[in-house]
């Protein structure tokens, strides 16, 4: 069974700041051994991205884009995408909304979420020296902007740590909206919303009415999600799961025992990011 996160690595090392990918992929790879984490992701470096690296989305959790651009703003870009075709970002042809894209053509279902982080940089020509400096003992730093969907790092940052980031960040605006629109459904106040890092438990309501989800439910698809959260809001009416809890969650998500079982299996492969 494949690593439930890819990380693809693109660029030459012969070609300037088109280096970055490669060095990034380097410094993952070791941070990976360190934390134990080398089964859980899959590091793939190549030159450029090619048609084929759809198969290395197979059966995926999440994937991450790691490249360099021209015009990207300084120090570094992180952003969710989508599948498309035509969008240049990087330095290289095929970008990774056109793989997404042709992994929803081929395959007939949507990707795994899927992030790039673009480096700023500037030569690209055959045998310049990489001239973007990493320093891993700076001060780390984001900036999200909401506005453009981007997370802008400081350029010291390690990329491990900007993916935490924008994944926590990226979890409580997706939760928040599902958990207003729901609430509305059931004819409740939207509740107060905060994120949890349990290992065990993927929700809990208390008993003020606050709700905490997991982060890491960001990694399953959105009907699991919405699952998680048509339970909890549940409990806003009934604090026990009996049948009448059932009834409350089944107004919310029908097919609710579908999707538990579904929650179960993605939950073995979740990340321990």
């Amino acid at each position: 069974m494949s690593p439930p996160v890819v990380v693809f690595a693109v660029g030459n090392p012969s070609r300037g700041d088109d280096a970055i990918g490669p060095e990034l992929c380097g410094r993952l790879e070791k941070w990976l051994k360190n934390e134990g984490l080398e089964d859980q992701v899959e590091l793939i470096e190549d030159f450029q991205l090619q048609i084929e690296h759809v198969l290395d989305l197979q059966g995926r959790q999440l994937a991450l884009f790691i490249d360099a651009g021209e015009n990207t703003p300084a120090p570094y870009t992180f952003k969710q995408i989508t599948p498309a075709t035509g969008i240049a970002h990087t330095t290289h042809e095929l970008p990774p909304q056109a793989v997404l894209q042709v992994y929803l053509q081929t395959e007939g279902c949507e990707p795994p979420p899927s992030f790039v982080l673009c480096v700023s940089g500037d030569k690209f020509e055959l045998g310049e020296p990489l001239t973007v400096t990493i320093d891993t003992q700076r001060q780390r730093g984001y900036h999200l902007d909401s506005v453009n969907r981007s997370l802008h790092l400081n350029a010291h940052q390690l990329p491990e740590v900007a993916l935490l980031h924008a994944l926590q960040s990226e979890a409580r605006k997706l939760f928040g909206q599902r958990l207003a629109y729901y609430a509305e459904m059931m004819g409740v106040p939207n509740p107060p919303l905060r994120l949890s890092s349990a290992r065990t438990r993927w929700g809990s309501c208390n008993h003020r009415g606050g709700i905490a989800l997991n982060w890491r439910l960001i990694y399953m698809p959105l009907p699991v999600i919405d699952y998680v959260v048509a339970h909890e809001l549940g409990h806003l009416k009934e604090m026990n799961h009996s049948p009448r809890f059932w009834s409350v969650v089944a107004t919310l998500c029908p097919e609710w025992q579908v999707r538990r079982q579904e929650l179960k299996q993605h939950a073995l492969h979740i990340p321990v990011l």
